[in-house]
């Protein structure tokens, strides 16, 4: 009888305790949508690619584009006042994650509320020249410099975001 009882009692303490286990993931799984983090403490040295597996095109788009290519794109689509690049993913890189960094309180509170897919986006003034943008009407000699840029951050499901794209504006 004794033998009953204590299987008995460790098949209740099993289950109570695989509950427990259950809520407990559930709860962090909550804790983590409310209180989600948009912006890295630490930006990982291939963060900017990783962004484009998540569904980005900054470096597809915004990235080491020849000026013909800007006036290219900008006589191809109508829907985009202008085309701009960075010189390349290092120069990218640099001034988004700055740009993110000025931004990270503003950032991290929006996506804690923000629904998936929502978008906000950051403008941020660098000190120097950080790319290229050809503007309407496009030709070779309507490319100007840019010391200003602007990236927009996508919220995802699980309470963090990832960046939609970035690119030098005027």
């Amino acid at each position: 009888m004794k033998m009953r009882d204590s299987t008995s009692d460790r098949q209740v303490r099993f289950r109570c305790l695989t509950l427990f286990l259950c809520a407990l993931f559930a709860g962090s799984l909550l804790i983590g949508q409310a209180h989600g983090q948009c912006v890295p403490t630490a930006f990982p040295a291939d963060w900017l690619q990783a962004q484009e597996a998540f569904g980005g095109h900054t470096v597809a788009r915004h990235v080491g584009k020849t000026d013909e290519w800007l006036v290219n794109r900008l006589s191809k689509s109508s829907r985009i006042s202008a085309a701009s690049t960075y010189p390349n993913a290092e120069t990218a890189t640099t001034h988004i994650q700055a740009a993110l960094t000025a931004k990270t309180a503003m950032l991290n509170q929006w996506v804690r509320d923000a629904p998936a897919g929502a978008t906000r986006a950051v403008d941020y003034l660098a000190g120097k020249v950080l790319g290229r943008i050809a503007l309407r009407p496009p030709k070779l000699t309507n490319i100007i410099n840019s010391k200003k840029m602007r990236a927009v951050m996508r919220a995802r499901t699980n309470g963090t975001c990832f960046l939609l794209t970035s690119y030098p504006i005027r």
